[in-house]
């Protein structure tokens, strides 16, 4: 039988405060613990002891605690008097022929009371039932007789022969943790319907964490099979569709869990990874106003003696948000946090409180009492003011043509834009010169054709000649750089038709197209003459 003791405070102060934890679900004792000693000394929670299976490193043997008294502590027997050992002694000796007590001293007896005539004379006689007995005797033997008899004349029966049969070794089950377990399917496993398998315990406490079991393989097509301690089997569900990994999830301690590693088609071998996780259960929030209700000690964790319940949402940068949380069955303490777990400074407004993002990303809104082990129904709510209006974009600065430079700052990441026009046949150059960083130009013509230009540690420059008359834009980045920068443009302009010089006497203007129905040597009508091939 094991030895439960339960923990005290005052009587097992020195153990409790060494901080030990239990070895296998990593939880702190503390008073009023239910504990047990294994035989190598290790201190196992009751729950844990009895979810495997009353036995720690292959023993079954638990040490006694000491003589405070708890659940399951040894207590010395009561004291009893000499005449109770003897009897109890004698009752031992008649049970087991092997135990000699000692003879009690010799007493005489009085005399027996003589039964008083009148309860003589009450005593009922049973005449009847010497007979009655011997009837149903002989009734026995005959019917004894006759089944017998009737077995004697039946013919020999058929000697069915018993084969001796090795009943297979049950599989080998490994206790882990949680974390990412490898392992690998191979010949030599347990084997059922054609299927390799692999089997593992888990044992999960009582915090209420989520638990999950992933299993993955690029071997062969993964199958898992898990069962909890109310004997409730769950199969798991492939995700993506490659096929290689398939998931149980959703499930709460505490207690073992048994897990089944094994794959979807018969004699499927190769390595796997079998992952285990236990996490804080978390429910999306909406900033839309909307009041949801739970209720606090349902789905929650606990913590400290605590329940939580975790809630996360996104938020926006300069927007004011508005959060309430109320209960009528215990009070409220809430933690609110944002980037990296620090603390969103709030200001009370009423019931509720407000806050305001300086940049965009995700709070997490953790709701408690301030009680411990208190539970009972509660609301969220959740408001989101108006957006900000957004910034108007800067507009684009205009690069004048073979004029002095152009100066500008840019900061870290800030991309800034400029236009000229242009005419087909021209030919342009932009150079930019920057002080510190290495600038990028890009320039981007009317049918969105772009050309990249050449970077050169602080310098840069694009060009080109223009193949479609428009507006053009030239993009200056700086990547991670910043600081001033000087940009130029040269533009050697097409030659155009009012430039061409005309001769004198010799440029007419055309002479008109002849009227229709006329215009023909004679006056007649031009007819398209053929052309002789050569």
């Amino acid at each position: 039988m094991a030895h439960f003791h339960r923990l005290d405070a005052d009587s097992d102060r020195e153990f409790l405060a060494r901080g030990e934890t239990d070895p296998f679900t990593g939880t702190p004792f503390r008073p009023t613990n239910v504990v047990v000693k294994a035989e190598d000394g290790t201190v196992l929670l009751r729950e844990t002891w009895e979810a495997l299976g009353g036995r720690y490193a292959g023993s079954a043997k638990t040490l006694p605690w000491g003589t405070s008294a708890g659940d399951g502590a040894a207590t010395p027997p009561p004291a009893r008097s000499d005449a109770a050992a003897v009897t109890a002694g004698a009752a031992a000796g008649a049970a087991t022929g092997a135990a000699t007590l000692p003879k009690p001293a010799r007493q005489h007896a009085p005399p027996p009371t003589p039964m008083p005539d009148h309860v003589r004379e009450r005593r009922p006689k049973r005449p009847w039932l010497l007979p009655v007995l011997a009837v149903v005797g002989v009734a026995l033997v005959l019917i004894v007789g006759l089944l017998v008899m009737s077995g004697l004349r039946d013919d020999d029966p058929v000697e069915t022969p018993i084969v001796e049969t090795e009943e297979p070794d049950a599989p080998e089950v490994v206790t882990v943790q949680a974390g990412v377990i490898e392992g690998a399917l191979a010949d030599g496993d347990a084997e059922r319907n054609g299927r390799f398998e692999d089997r593992y315990a888990f044992v999960a406490d009582s915090s209420g964490r989520v638990l999950e079991f992933a299993l993955v393989s690029d071997d062969f097509r993964p199958d898992l099979v898990v069962r909890g301690p109310d004997g409730q089997q769950y199969e798991a569900r492939p995700v993506g569709d490659e096929g290689t990994r398939v998931v149980v999830g959703d499930l709460r301690g505490p207690g073992r869990f048994e897990i089944v590693v094994t794959s979807r088609e018969p004699a499927g071998e190769g390595s796997y990874s079998l992952a285990i996780r236990q996490e804080t259960p978390i429910t999306t929030l909406r900033a839309d106003g909307q009041t949801v209700r739970a209720t606090l000690g349902e789905r929650s964790v606990l913590v400290d003696g605590f329940f939580r319940d975790t809630y996360e949402f996104p938020v926006e940068a300069e927007r004011e948000y508005t959060l309430a949380v109320a209960s009528s069955a215990f009070e409220v303490a809430t933690t609110l946090t944002g980037r990296n777990g620090a603390r969103v400074t709030t200001e009370p407004e009423g019931d509720a409180v407000t806050f305001t993002p300086t940049e965009d990303g995700r709070y997490r809104l953790v709701v408690s009492s301030r009680e411990r082990g208190k539970r009972g129904a509660y609301t969220v709510t959740l408001t989101a003011g108006p957006a900000p209006e957004d910034e108007v974009p800067e507009a684009p600065r205009v690069l004048a043509a073979n004029a002095a430079p152009l100066r500008d700052s840019l900061a870290v990441g800030q991309q800034r834009t400029y236009t000229f026009t242009g005419q087909i046949g021209d030919r342009v150059r932009v150079d930019a010169r920057a002080l510190g960083f290495s600038p990028r130009l890009v320039m981007v013509g009317p049918d969105g054709q772009r050309v990249t230009g050449d970077t050169d540690e602080e310098r840069a420059s694009v060009q080109g000649t223009v193949a479609t008359a428009g507006t053009y834009r030239v993009i200056l980045t700086g990547g991670e750089g910043s600081g001033l920068v000087q940009l130029t443009l040269e533009k050697t302009e097409a030659p155009r038709a009012d430039d061409i010089p005309r001769m004198p006497g010799l440029d007419r203007p055309p002479a008109p197209a002849p009227a229709q129905g006329g215009g023909g040597q004679n006056g007649q009508p031009y007819e398209a003459q053929p052309i002789d091939a050569p």
